[in-house]
């Protein structure tokens, strides 16, 4: 993690039965999901800065390697986000209070993040 930056929040994918191995696209071609049982989430702040930041990172905890990251908003200095974590799935939650145009309103953003292996369709690099 970068200077600065403390974790506040750890979480990880309940130890459960994998529903499917992948998901079979129209075309037949296949995005095997990835599956990592070392795979973790942090949610961390930065307070090194003027303006506050949190941050959300999902990590194979095996390899030490960044897999997602995000930079979301402080509200009023603190960290509000809520994040959860179900095989290949990352779904998270957090309040932004920034109106960036006359379309956008202040609330609570949901983010939903799926994770495949290999770069490429029916591309299955482990197993």
């Amino acid at each position: 993690l970068p200077a600065g930056e403390e974790i506040l929040s750890q979480f990880s994918p309940p130890s459960e039965p994998i529903a499917s191995f992948g998901k079979v696209l129209g075309d037949r071609r296949t995005l095997y999901k990835y599956l990592n049982p070392a795979i973790t989430g942090l949610i961390t702040m930065s307070r090194g800065t003027e303006q506050p930041s949190c941050g959300l990172y999902v990590v194979d905890g095996g390899k030490g390697s960044v897999l997602y990251h995000a930079t979301l908003p402080s509200v009023s200095g603190a960290c509000n986000i809520k994040a959860t974590m179900a095989e290949n799935w990352l779904l998270y939650t957090y309040y932004d209070d920034e109106v960036s145009s006359a379309v956008q309103a202040k609330g609570y953003r949901a983010v939903s993040v799926e994770f495949y292996e290999g770069k490429q369709i029916n591309d299955k690099t482990r197993r």
